[in-house]
This record gives C-alpha cells, structure tokens and sequence, in this order.
C-alpha cells in the first residue's frame, strides 16, 4: 500500500511540474510596455530599441497568433536553435522571450515558461529588422570573453594606476576579435579590470568601461 500511495504521489508531483508551464502566452497590455529591445544571439552587436506604440502593438498582436507546442522550456536560452533573436518587451516587469529557428520551424520561447510555435513571417519580420537596424559596436576580448562598449565614461577612473593589459591587435571594425588583447578599433589601448564583467579602456582621451553580455 505505501508502494501504491508513493508512486501515485510521484505521478502527482511530475503532473504539477509540467502544467506549471503555460500553454498560453500571456504578455504584458500594449499601455504597460514602454519600449521593446531586440538583439541577435549570440549578441555581438548594438541592441535595437523600438519604442513606437504602433510597434508594441504589431509585436503583441504577431505573438498573439503563436500556438503552444507543449514542450516545456528548461534552459535560460533555447538550445540547438539557429538564428536566435532576443526580444525584451520593457515593462514594470521585463519579460525576455527568443525567436529562432529549429529542425525547419520557428519558435517563441520565454525560458521556463513555455515554448510556441509562430509563423515563418512573422520570425522573418522581427529577424530581418534586428539584422538590418543593428549595428556593430567596439569590442575587445580579454580572458576569453568579449567585452562591448557601453557607451559610458568611467567617472571617477580606474582605482589602480597600473594597467593590467594592453590591446596587442585587431582586426576590421565590422569584424568580431577571435585573440586576447585584439580589439576592432585599433591597438595600443590600456585596459585594466574594472568589475565583475567590466573592463575600462583609456580610448577617446578617457576611461571607458565595455562590459561582458550572456
């Protein structure tokens, strides 16, 4: 009897993880997103912002035509998918969700949420505007890790008037750096360690901290 009452409860407790994922999206209303950010993966580049209500509205209403595939989202980011798109609907709550493509379909995933399928337009609509409004930004790769510019001064100044680095190379500007110590804007920068994934350079007469992005 206990063997009968514990595999039933097993069965109880899988049954609940798995409908603890939605089969529905459910999305913030058009009026509590300010703006909506959209970004290839792996990200290499600047991110596009679309703030336009028309915009957030045409967005909504093409996510609203996605069908539930059932399949359940177990990852921070879809895995074994090709031409990823991150889209970040800015609210009071963010919610980030992934278009791409998979074994010749496309898909929406908001991670641990659930997984849905979409139309071909409606991937190539949001694919084809983030390919075409991005554009590259400065990089640098120190300690295996790309770092990206940020566009922000460094107020105060590195702590410590010892460099720890020194960009040796680079390579074309619209190219991304594959060495450490290689940039795409150019050689002879000092770097050092500025925090937990940010780097400061003296580029442009000034500090300027590139951070690491997932």
């Amino acid at each position: 009897m206990k063997r009968i009452i514990g595999v039933m409860l097993g069965l109880f407790l899988l049954v609940g993880c798995s409908s603890a994922q939605q089969s529905t999206l459910e999305l913030p209303a058009k009026e509590q997103v300010s703006s909506v950010e959209l970004a290839m993966v792996p990200a290499v580049a600047s991110v596009v912002t679309k703030g336009d209500s028309n915009f957030v509205e045409e967005l909504l209403a093409d996510l609203a035509t996605a069908k539930s595939t059932k399949q359940e989202s177990v990852n921070d980011k879809p895995v074994n998918a090709e031409n990823i798109v991150s889209v970040t609907l800015v609210a009071d709550k963010d919610v980030r969700g992934y278009f791409y493509q998979k074994d010749g379909k496309y898909y929406f995933e908001i991670p641990y949420n659930g997984i849905w399928e979409i139309d071909q337009l409606v991937y190539n609509k949001y694919y084809q505007l983030t390919e075409s409004e991005q554009q590259i930004v400065r990089m640098v790769r120190i300690d295996g890790k790309l770092f990206f510019d940020v566009n922000r001064p460094v107020i105060n100044g590195p702590t410590c008037g010892t460099q720890d680095g020194l960009i040796s190379s680079t390579v074309a500007s619209d190219q991304i750096p594959t060495e450490d110590n290689q940039s795409n804007f150019g050689v002879d920068y000092q770097w050092q360690y500025g925090g937990m994934n940010v780097i400061n350079i003296m580029v442009d007469d000034g500090w300027m901290a590139f951070e690491a992005r997932d």
